[in-house]
């Protein structure tokens, strides 16, 4: 026998080293989270082929600058893109929507005629002012004109004077690192409150990714992380820069779910040895079942390696789902190898009987906890189809493994004591918790009634979480930046597009979707051309005629002044910069004067520190922040001239590509009228749009169809489950009194859990879904232990509540929980609430199968003996 066992621990030992080796090189691991649903669903195929004919809009990095002006935020995107075009190793593109030579010549064309005119009007009287400057367009020349202009007027224009200054401080400050900086004189002359709303702008990275690396976004994202850090915008005050898009989240949810998965899996093997440790009173036995667990899991990983080739979000739990089930097997052969060898049977004899007895037990708890995780692989959730074909296979597995390597074990490694089964005086039994189900029977039986029709109540209330991003970190600065834009009025995620075969067809839909009562805005390509480019253009040439003809001259390359003659006209600014921050008090704080002046006074000390070519370098950048979209901005319509009227043909090739295709196919995009996270205006919306355009695709169809998709996969999973594994135990029971004794519980525990989910209003979602088909998978083991022990042994409620069962019941529910519980503690939303779901499903299952299903049993009997014979043990 012991030899046998050796050769079985051997060939275990070597199967363990080969799986665990394959897994390790080949298992790898899929975060997208379209992959979670089958391919082959309908609105799957639309969103693949849009991906295919406008590759453009997939996997992409979304960079998100915010700033408090537009130059400052168009900065800082225009830095940023300069450097990671240079990464041509990791980047394959780079684009700045609205950004470029193109939107910088023609800005003043997108004016509206209202904004152009006065801008015109605010240019006519500023004559004086700009006519000073521009005959000495240097920074000397700028403070001179600010000098007296406050000696003429003392700045009362506040709000003109505020955006000016706003933006004099920035590119001071932006100079002073290296930053390119551009003012827009226009934007100042419209008197554009700086206490607007923060610029948002975005920079669109398409990354090469190694899928032959465990996070294959992982150089990509450090070398976007080292562009911001060596460019040095975060030090400019009001700039923000924060990464988002498809990759990123793939990406921290990743690294966060690969990182803890291992940790829960280690903080559940812990809890399991601990719990072991109490409930076998041997550091033995505790030993020999970690041994098998560790080589089933290793047997399970080969498994997943071979079939399936990696693992996704969900499906990374199956280790702490292995352990937690398979612990049970463990719990009960040894428990009742303990209660034999307690009276007095030999090692080797207790151990072939205690196989024996548990084994058929064992066997059908291993089918219906298998059927549990299969019920799902034939639905289209791929994501938990995956987690079914790899935990129900390692049920098998684990069964296998209980009755070879955990007996092999326990012939090598006998446990040194042969403690006595404790037994319990017939007093202590009728006072003691065994008795608690049959002494309060009659009260246990209608609270059970009442709890089933409160839960029926409440059942009608379960929502489901349609968003699949809120299953991931909040605090994740990928997660976060999404939903700012989510909820913001640059959500560009919520809208829908609709592919046209031509342009005819591209006007038709959007004649068609600007009419609906859901669409707030329709844009095409033809969006990007400026309306009323003749009345602008006039506009813009009166201006260069009548206040500023001389505009249209070259502007000078170097400083008007040497850097030692902006110091005195700098110091005499400062100081009515001071009486104009004086002056204010009592009024609105002047902030950006403040800002200014300190901006000021460093760039003074700059002057005075730095050598003469650092000197000349940082005016050069200054001068060329401050002024350089004077002459052009503000008056010169030269080179829109030159280039004639704006058409869809004349935009940038990079712009046109991403709305119409190369085969001529034009995208339409639609933006919501109203807030989508509400489940009613999602449906409305996508109902209308898809009405029109039915290959309507984007975010809002995804999240609908796809939580469609997830009920109806949950659904059919909930009913396969029930009907297996009901025809399972009646084909095995051959009673219809046993089978329902065992579904008793489960369906308890099943609505319970649903109810409560409706008490704490935590919803179902893509990942906790699971848990309520798992729960009648692995509920029923329980009931079976229970149920062929009294099959083959009766006895009374007193005797059989104190046996072996009862313990390897109560000892196995706990270790399922604490396993379970692990997963709670991760920072992955759905993972967390997979593992809270389940691990109350396990407790209300094991409440109800400890305390409801022996009331149910023993209902009308009497006890009649405290405690089992040497005989009633031994059956």
């Amino acid at each position: 026998m012991a030899q046998q066992a050796w050769w079985v621990l051997l060939l275990a030992g070597i199967a363990t080293i080969l799986c665990t080796a394959y897994a390790f090189r080949n298992l790898g691991i899929n975060t997208d989270i379209t992959d979670m649903l089958s391919p082959d669903l309908p609105f799957q195929q639309t969103l693949a082929n849009y991906h295919h004919i406008f590759p453009q809009h997939t996997n992409s990095i979304v960079v998100v600058t915010e700033a408090n002006t537009p130059e400052m935020a168009h900065a800082t995107v225009t830095t940023l893109a300069a450097r990671l075009r240079n990464q041509k190793d990791l980047v394959t593109s780079v684009y700045a929507p609205s950004g470029g030579r193109f939107f910088d010549t023609h800005s003043l064309l997108y004016l509206t005629l209202t904004d152009l005119h006065e801008l015109s009007e605010t240019v006519g009287q500023s004559q004086p002012y700009i006519s000073q400057l521009l005959q000495d367009r240097s920074l000397r020349g700028l403070f001179t004109m600010l000098n007296d202009s406050y000696d003429r007027t003392g700045w009362t224009n506040e709000r003109l004077v505020d955006s000016l200054f706003l933006r004099m401080s920035e590119a001071i400050r932006a100079s002073s690192v290296g930053l390119n900086y551009t003012l827009s004189w226009h934007s100042v002359i419209l008197n554009q409150d700086p206490t607007d709303p923060r610029t948002v702008r975005f920079l669109l990275v398409q990354p090469r990714l190694d899928y032959h690396k465990l996070l294959p976004a992982g150089p990509v994202l450090q070398a976007i992380r080292r562009a911001i850090d060596e460019s040095n915008v975060l030090t400019i005050p009001g700039v923000r820069v924060r990464v988002t898009g498809e990759v990123a989240l793939a990406h921290e949810e990743l690294l966060v779910v690969s990182q803890r998965a291992g940790l829960a899996a280690l903080l559940a093997l812990i809890m399991v040895c601990l719990t072991l440790l109490v409930a076998f009173r041997s550091w033995r036995l505790m030993l020999a079942t970690l041994v098998m667990l560790v080589v089933g899991l290793a047997l399970s990983a080969g498994f997943a390696t071979i079939t399936v080739g990696h693992l996704n979000i969900i499906s990374l739990t199956f280790a702490v789902l292995f352990i937690g089930l398979v612990v049970d097997y463990a719990i009960h052969l040894c428990l009742r190898y303990r209660e034999l060898l307690g009276l007095g049977e030999l090692p080797e004899q207790a151990l072939g009987r205690s196989v024996q007895d548990v084994g058929p037990a064992l066997l059908l708890c291993t089918i219906t906890t298998a059927i549990g995780f299969y019920a799902f692989v034939p639905t289209k959730y791929t994501g938990i189809s995956e987690l079914g074909l790899i935990s129900g296979t390692g049920m098998l597995i684990g069964f296998l493994v209980s009755l070879t390597v955990l007996p092999a074990m326990l012939t090598i490694l006998p446990p040194r004591h042969s403690h006595r089964w404790p037994t319990v005086s017939s007093a202590r039994a009728r006072d003691s918790v065994y008795e608690f189900p049959l002494r309060h029977g009659r009260a246990i039986r209608w609270g059970t009634l009442a709890l089933l029709l409160l839960s029926l109540t409440l059942l009608p209330w379960a929502t489901f979480d349609r968003n699949p991003h809120n299953l991931r970190d909040p605090h994740s600065e990928s997660v976060s930046t999404l939903r700012d834009l989510l909820e913001g009025r640059e959500g560009a995620p919520w809208t829908l597009t609709a592919l046209a075969s031509d342009e005819d067809a591209a006007w038709d839909y959007a004649s068609q979707f600007s009419h609906s009562e859901t669409v707030d805005k329709v844009l095409m390509i033809h969006d990007f051309v400026p309306m009323d480019q003749l009345e602008k253009f006039s506009i813009l040439q009166d201006m260069a005629d009548h206040f500023l003809p001389q505009s249209t001259e070259q502007r000078p390359q170097a400083l008007t002044a040497h850097p030692e003659d902006l110091t005195p006209t700098l110091q005499s600014f400062l100081t009515r910069l001071d009486h104009y921050i004086k002056g204010r008090n009592g009024t609105r704080e002047p902030g950006s004067a403040v800002r200014l002046r300190a901006q000021g006074r460093t760039l003074l000390a700059e002057l005075h520190n730095l050598e003469d070519e650092s000197k000349r370098g940082l005016l050069e950048r200054l001068d060329q922040s401050l002024l350089g979209s004077l002459p052009t901005d503000l008056t010169n319509p030269a080179p829109s001239e030159r280039m004639g009227m704006v058409s869809v043909e004349k935009l940038p090739q990079e712009l046109y590509e991403r709305w119409v295709s190369e085969d001529g196919i034009y995208r339409i995009e639609v933006l919501p009228k109203e807030d989508l996270s509400d489940t009613i205006a999602l449906r409305h919306f996508v109902d209308e749009v898809r009405g029109i355009a039915p290959q309507a695709t984007g975010l809002p169809v995804s999240y609908l169809n796809g939580s469609q998709e997830v009920i109806r996969a949950f659904r059919q999973a909930f009913v396969l489950a029930i009907l297996a594994i009901a025809g399972i135990l009646g084909i095995v029971f051959r009673k219809l009194r046993d089978t329902l004794l065992v579904i008793l519980p489960l369906c308890l525990a099943g609505l319970l859990t649903s109810a409560v989910t409706v008490v704490l209003n935590t919803p179902f979602n893509y990942a906790n879904i699971l848990a309520l088909p798992l729960i009648f998978g692995l509920g029923a083991d329980s009931g079976i232990h229970i149920v062929e022990r009294l099959r083959r042994m009766p006895a009374q409620c007193g005797d059989f509540l104190r046996s072996s069962t009862i313990r390897g019941v109560f000892f196995s529910g706990l270790t399922t929980i604490l396993s379970f519980s692990s997963l709670a503690y991760t920072p992955h939303l759905g993972v967390s609430s997979m593992g809270q779901l389940l691990a109350l499903g396990v407790l209300l299952t094991l409440v109800s199968t400890l305390v409801v299903l022996p009331a149910f049993l023993y209902a009308g009997r009497h006890q009649l003996r405290a405690h089992p014979s040497r005989e009633d043990a031994k059956g």
